[in-house]
C-alpha cells in the first residue's frame, strides 16, 4: 500500500512538472512567409479649402489645381486660380498584409509647399502609387522548357508598369530527388 501511494505520487510530480515544460506559441510569432509584409503606398495630391494658410500662389500648387480641374473637363490658364487656401501634399501609408477592401488605415498628409497648416481642409488625391510585394518563385526546368517558360511567365506578367518583375535563369548541375533517389531530368 505504501509503495503504490509513493508510485501515485511519483507520477503525480511528473505530470506536474512537465506542465511547466509546455508553452503555446502562434504560428504567426514563429514563421514568416515570403512575399507576406506591409506594403508602403505613396500619393500626391492637392488640400483644399485651407482659410489662407495655403501655399500660396508656389507653381506646384497651381500646376497641381489646374490638373484636379482639367480632369473635370474644366479648362483654365493658372492665373484663374489662388493658391492661398489650397497646398500640395504628399500622401503615404502603411497597408498592413491581408487587409480588407473598406478597412481604415493610418494616412501621413504632409505639405511639400509653404503651407503653415492643413486644418479644416479637404484632401483631394491626384496620384497614388501601389508599390507591389515582391515574390519570389523558382522553377526547376529542363533545357527545352526555359523559352516557353520565360514566354508564359512574360506574357502572365507584364503590364508594362513599374513591379512587372524580373527574370534570372541559372544552371543547375544536379537535381536529385530525396524520397525516390531519382536524378537529373527525372527529378524534375
Amino acid at each position: 500500500m505504501y509503495s503504490c501511494l509513493r508510485y501515485l505520487c511519483f507520477i503525480a510530480l511528473i505530470f506536474l512538472s512537465q506542465t511547466n515544460l509546455v508553452s503555446a506559441n502562434r504560428i504567426k510569432d514563429l514563421t514568416s512567409l515570403a512575399g507576406i509584409r506591409s506594403n508602403q503606398l505613396v500619393g500626391y495630391g492637392v488640400v483644399v479649402g485651407l482659410a489662407g494658410s495655403g501655399d500660396g500662389n508656389t507653381g506646384i500648387t497651381l500646376q497641381s489645381m489646374q490638373s484636379l480641374v482639367s480632369r473635370f473637363g474644366i479648362t483654365s490658364d493658372l492665373d484663374g486660380f489662388n493658391g492661398d487656401n489650397a497646398a500640395a501634399v504628399m500622401i503615404t501609408a502603411d497597408l498592413p498584409p491581408f487587409t480588407k477592401p473598406g478597412q481604415a488605415i493610418d494616412v501621413t498628409v504632409s505639405t511639400v509647399g509653404g503651407a503653415t497648416s492643413l486644418k479644416g481642409g479637404t484632401l483631394l488625391i491626384e496620384y497614388v502609387v501601389d508599390f507591389l510585394p515582391k515574390v519570389k518563385i523558382e522553377v526547376a526546368l529542363d533545357d527545352d522548357q526555359v523559352e516557353p517558360a520565360i514566354t508564359a511567365i512574360i506574357d502572365a506578367a507584364k503590364t508594362d508598369k513599374i513591379g512587372d518583375g524580373k527574370i534570372f535563369v541559372s544552371t543547375i548541375e544536379q537535381a536529385i530527388r530525396i524520397r525516390t533517389g531519382e536524378s537529373g531530368s527525372e527529378a524534375l
